[in-house]
């Protein structure tokens, strides 16, 4: 790209409001390094664009635009089943997670070589709580959170975790570690943890006191969220492993490389 962000627009699509697209940059903080955020009587032209693809209108300025400018990169959003030729498209109705998947995917497959983005196996996540609820709730929140593939294990102590982690091949990128559990409490676990593997561990408790907090940070703990942990700070967290595991992975290919 010549310009040092992406810059976005849309075509139609009044269900894709300011306050959806401003939450996902929010939200996922390493797409500021790669997209501008849409601005209102915006004077450049368009690196990506959302058409509605259901309102004629929107599809004869789509390909009036196309004509000027062959290289933006179109993301058509249907009501449809059926994707609209081969480019990226969203089913309505749209959510965070479909957005999210759609400028992803742009950035990986047209906009930028160097985006940072690797395309790899799925996030392995292991949840270690005592808390059927607690499990229960990850389990089902934290798919609709991110558009990355993940996996997810549980454990209902410290020690199942711990074993776990012990046994697993591929190692967890992501450990869920709750604080008060029987027998070895989250604490312990987090500093066995960290001694041992390159696991971004968060630790979740129903405390609020900031001693708790100096205690998960003494632990090595990389992020500590009080129970019920709240969606934005869970997507929050979910975006930081996530670029945590893509740079462990580059210097992984980097050390390769040079070995080579």
């Amino acid at each position: 790209m010549l310009r040092d962000k992406a810059i976005i627009a849309q075509i139609g699509c009044k269900d894709l409001n300011h306050s959806l697209l401003t939450s996902i940059f929010n939200l996922s903080p390493g797409l500021h390094d790669i997209y501008q955020e849409p601005v209102e009587n915006e004077k450049r032209s368009p690196d990506l664009v959302f058409v509605d693809a259901d309102v004629g209108e929107c599809m004869e300025k789509w390909k009036v635009l196309h004509a000027e400018k062959q290289t933006v990169i179109p993301v058509m959003i249907t009501s449809g089943d059926k994707a609209i030729g081969k480019n990226i498209t969203l089913k309505r109705p749209l959510t965070f997670k479909k957005l999210l998947y759609a400028l992803k995917v742009a950035t990986t497959s047209s906009l930028s070589s160097d985006s940072g983005v690797i395309a790899g196996d799925a996030m392995r996540i292991l949840v270690v709580d005592d808390s059927l609820p607690v499990r229960k709730f990850l389990e089902h929140k934290l798919p609709e959170l991110t558009a990355e593939a993940i996996t997810i294990d549980f454990a209902a102590s410290g020690e199942e975790g711990a074993r776990k982690i012990k046994q697993a091949s591929p190692q967890y990128d992501l450990v869920f570690l709750d604080v008060v559990m029987p027998g070895a409490d989250g604490y312990k676990v987090c500093k066995w943890i960290k001694a041992n593997h390159p696991t971004y561990v968060v630790m979740l408790t129903s405390k609020k006191s900031p001693f708790d907090k100096v205690r998960g940070a003494m632990s090595g703990c990389n992020d500590y969220l009080t129970k019920p942990p709240e969606e934005a700070k869970l997507a929050q967290v979910l975006s930081k492993a996530f670029n945590e595991m893509d740079s462990a992975r580059k210097e992984n290919i980097a050390s390769a490389s040079k070995g080579g």
